[in-house]
């Protein structure tokens, strides 16, 4: 496989961003063997900002690789096409990302459907799913370990501190693992422990029991804020009751949001309220620490 990285994602493919009518068009026989995928072109065509006739016409289009299990060079640039304009318009619907690197997979192999993902991450980098399905294959595909721990950490930079962001953070701890990088699991450990995560509990408790596995001094070197390593389990435990208060003050928001990703359906008023509130308490809590820093 080649090696991607996000880091070569612009010199290997740009986002489209012109006209795929001019750049696309299916040939006869193709259009006459599926009037349903026609007719629902057209209906795109007439309103491309409406959603409804574009989940249609991808539908149609998925069901092009059961019709065609050998696909021509043909069907597969409608197909390619078809999601490319698609995802153009709507860059932040992580679900279509995923059918599409699927298709690209089942069409072109692993590398053009690893390219699709890399481009998922452009066009939406806070997407916690296609980071980690993004991760989860180039784990399992890459041999250049300075390159994963780079996506690894720009992953991290981008939605680590998402409060569902335990996948991506256990990936990175697996991955470490797997390298038998003991002093590196505890590193990432000792960043996020002090993260408010749905999963910071569990975190802090690995913590403790790995940091049992070394030595006074090898700690003090992985924090620089441990003054003392006598008194490592006080200035813990009040880092744990720092995270633990601040989940519990987000917790109330974080449980009454029920569509934590983009959707073209408005939110209802009670949700937007919501989200107004936690925001303010986030600006309030930001705005205190900053000043008593």
């Amino acid at each position: 496989m080649a090696q991607l990285s996000l880091a070569d994602v612009d010199s290997v493919v740009e986002l489209p961003t012109d006209s795929f009518k001019a750049s696309i068009t299916p040939d006869k026989t193709f259009l006459n063997d599926n009037p349903d995928w026609l007719a629902a072109r057209k209906l795109v065509d007439q309103s491309p900002h409406d959603f409804a006739p574009w989940n249609s016409l991808v539908t149609i289009t998925e069901q092009l690789l059961t019709k065609y299990p050998t696909p021509s060079q043909a069907v597969k640039d409608v197909i390619t096409s078809t999601f490319d304009e698609l995802l153009t318009r709507f860059p932040l619907f992580f679900g279509y990302w995923k059918k599409y690197t699927s298709l690209q997979y089942q069409m072109n192999g692993l590398d053009e459907s690893i390219k699709v993902l890399s481009r998922s991450l452009v066009a939406f980098p806070s997407s916690v799913d296609l980071w980690v399905d993004y991760l989860t294959i180039l784990v399992s595909n890459c041999q250049d370990k300075s390159k994963i721990k780079l996506e690894f950490e720009t992953a991290i930079s981008n939605v680590g501190h998402h409060f569902l962001s335990h996948e991506v953070w256990d990936k990175y701890i697996e991955w470490e693992q797997g390298q038998n990088n003991s002093l590196e699991v505890i590193k990432i450990l000792l960043r996020v422990i002090r993260i408010p995560l749905h999963q910071y509990s569990r975190y802090y408790q690995s913590f403790n029991t790995m940091r049992q596995t070394i030595s006074a001094q090898q700690l003090q070197e992985l924090d620089k804020q441990l003054e003392s390593a006598t008194g490592a389990d006080e200035y813990y435990n009040t880092i744990f009751l720092q995270t633990q208060e601040y989940v519990s003050a987000i917790w109330p928001f974080e449980s009454q949001i029920k569509q934590p990703y983009f959707n073209i359906t408005p939110l209802s008023d009670e949700e937007v309220e919501i989200w107004d509130s936690y925001l303010n308490l986030l600006i309030q809590r930001h705005s205190i620490d900053a000043l008593s820093s």
